[in-house]
């Protein structure tokens, strides 16, 4: 037993114990941690008897520096042992001054010691992990500070990042870097992703798949996001608009029956109002009043003060006839009559969507609450910092954005995108169809639910969802606490092996023991004798003895060196030594 605990106090022993339990603990206190996330802190434990509180949050960062201060003393030992090494090593080897050898052996006791420079030019490796062995301390300092708390809600189901769409991205339209002298960002039209979903969903006839976060979950989505408005439209646009049907009709003889026609408004003839009973909102355009276009605009009216609209109407009594005789004029026009136009301006909305998905079966819930304002028109966004958004004194504050001018763009890209899959004219050359009597929904309503599903299915494009990789994103903590433990234990692990290499060439290990330096000094070469009055060994050091030198024979010389001879070295005498101490 005796022998056992003797072999745990030998300094390898000391050095790896004290590395290999130090680097536990370490571990110990990143799961520790780890344990942690996302925890609830509880208010407190009374301690009894006491009128005195503890937070659990108090009771964390306790056992955490706990964990750094064991962490630190045995990377502590394991350096000490292994500098006595080295040391021992270094000064047995050489002649060297007494003081600088006093001195060197205090490496570990007195971190002044460390400031000495003219150590560091004959003892440069002791004096590295002297160096080591007193900043150990600040690997501590860090992992404790690592825990921290937030608010966070207290929920039963799992917390997790679902799909949703970020109309703040400049993802959405079409914003060309500005060249040369040009400070102006122009809007160019929506992006090729927004013009994919929207034809997607008006193709589908329904919300794309949005990826689900398991074959059967649910969650919900309140949100901001654009929505349309559509109302019958006033009854002196109403007949202006017929008019203009029946103009753009009758200058083809009547060959042509349109059952749906879908346009942009545009500016009017002055280019700066839009007048709502002549050509500014009209679908036929005509220069000769001869032959009439539609209008292929998809956006409009370019206009600050009002909100982007489309027009949309629908003449069902207007497709069943046959329009090859003669007489097709006065069977159609009278149809016209009885066409439904609708206005639909664009407002933001707030959304509240609730997503259910039972084995992979998509099904979404959509309401819509109240208006944020209508979106009008926004052409382009200039000046040196286009989209500056907050100002201080008259000065823009720096890394503020504008997010009212990104979301005009966004919603504006949207808009474009479906009137252009919108704005179409549906003509039938003369063949007879059938109408369907089939329906449950209003025109209105039938075309808010499809723009409301394209709002939604913005969701199922990557390129219009979040950007999650913010550089603003505070680190996880656990990497903090690896940094700092990771370079103590590199440091500590190249200590440990510098000691362990002095340790086997020196055939033997050394310690900080009284009965070390009784031993070691024995054999010892003084280059000036030791006065009587000196003896005592008191501070401070007199200057004839630290200017000294002092050196060792090898140790076959260290026999016969004794003052008995070798028979008195085998004897163990070791009373006197009359090189160490002359009168």
């Amino acid at each position: 037993m005796a022998k056992y605990l003797d072999t745990l106090q030998s300094a390898p022993a000391i050095m790896l114990l004290a590395l290999f339990f130090g680097v536990g603990f370490t571990i110990g206190h990143h799961f520790f941690y780890h344990s942690l996330v996302g925890q609830a802190v509880s208010s407190g434990y009374h301690v009894p008897g006491v009128d005195f509180t503890i937070s659990g949050q108090q009771i964390n960062i306790a056992v955490g520096s706990a964990f750094a201060f064991i962490v630190k003393a045995l990377f502590g030992v394991a350096m000490s042992s292994a500098y006595d090494q080295t040391a021992w090593r270094t000064i047995k080897g050489r002649t060297s001054e007494i003081g600088a050898v006093d001195d060197l052996l205090a490496g570990t006791t007195n971190g002044l010691v460390i400031f000495k420079f003219g150590l560091w030019k004959r003892y440069p490796i002791p004096m590295l992990l002297a160096v080591v062995f007193w900043t150990l301390p600040i690997a501590s300092i860090f992992p404790p500070a690592t825990l921290t708390v937030q608010l966070t809600g207290l929920a039963k189901s799992t917390l997790q990042r679902v799909p949703r769409v970020d109309f703040l991205s400049l993802n959405f339209a079409k914003l060309p870097v500005p060249v040369g002298t040009s400070v102006a960002w122009v809007y160019r039209g929506p992006q090729y992703s927004v013009e994919q979903v929207v034809a997607g969903t008006l193709g589908g006839g329904q919300i794309l798949p949005i990826s689900a976060l398991s074959p059967n979950s649910s969650w919900a989505i309140n949100f901001l996001g654009p929505a349309l408005a559509c109302n019958p439209v006033e009854p002196p646009l109403h007949q202006s608009i017929i008019q203009n049907i029946i103009e753009a009709v009758s200058a083809r003889a009547c060959q042509d029956s349109y059952g749906y026609l879908s346009w942009a408004p545009q500016l009017s003839t002055d280019s700066w109002t839009l007048d709502l009973t002549t050509n500014g909102s009209l679908p036929f355009t005509s220069n000769d009043n001869a032959t009439y276009v539609l209008r292929s605009g998809a956006l409009g009216p370019v206009l600050l003060d009002a909100p982007l609209s489309l027009y949309v109407a629908t003449i069902p009594s207007m497709i069943p006839y046959d329009l090859s005789n003669s007489h097709a004029c006065d069977t159609v026009i009278p149809t016209l009559q009885s066409a439904a136009i609708l206005k639909c301006d664009l407002y933001n909305a707030s959304y509240v969507t609730n997503f259910t998905y039972v084995n992979g079966a998509q099904n979404v819930d959509i309401m819509i609450n109240g208006s944020h304002g209508a979106v009008p028109y926004l052409s382009s966004a200039g000046s040196a910092s286009p989209f500056g958004g907050q100002y201080k004194d008259g000065k823009m504050v720096p890394e503020t954005f504008n997010l009212t001018i990104i979301e005009n763009f966004a919603y504006e890209a949207v808009m474009e995108a479906f009137g252009a899959v919108m704005s179409i004219q549906g003509a039938w050359p003369g063949y007879s169809t059938v109408a369907s009597n089939n329906g449950t929904l209003s025109l209105s309503e039938s075309i808010e639910n499809v723009f409301a599903n394209i709002t939604i299915s913005l969701m199922s494009a990557a390129a219009l969802q979040p950007n999650y990789s913010s550089p603003y994103a505070p680190p996880e903590t656990n990497e903090i606490l690896w940094i700092a433990y990771g370079i103590a234990i590199l440091v500590v692990l190249i200590g440990a092996i510098v000691g362990l290499t002095s340790r086997i060439m020196s055939g033997g290990s050394y310690s900080s023991k009284f009965s070390t330096f009784m031993r070691v000094i024995q054999g010892a070469h003084l280059s000036t004798s030791v006065q009587a009055k000196d003896l005592d060994g008191k501070n401070p050091l007199p200057e004839y003895i630290s200017k000294g030198t002092i050196s060792w024979p090898t140790s076959e010389d260290l026999v016969y060196y004794m003052p008995g001879g070798k028979e008195e070295a085998q004897g163990g005498s070791a009373a006197h030594s009359s090189q160490l101490l002359r009168e």
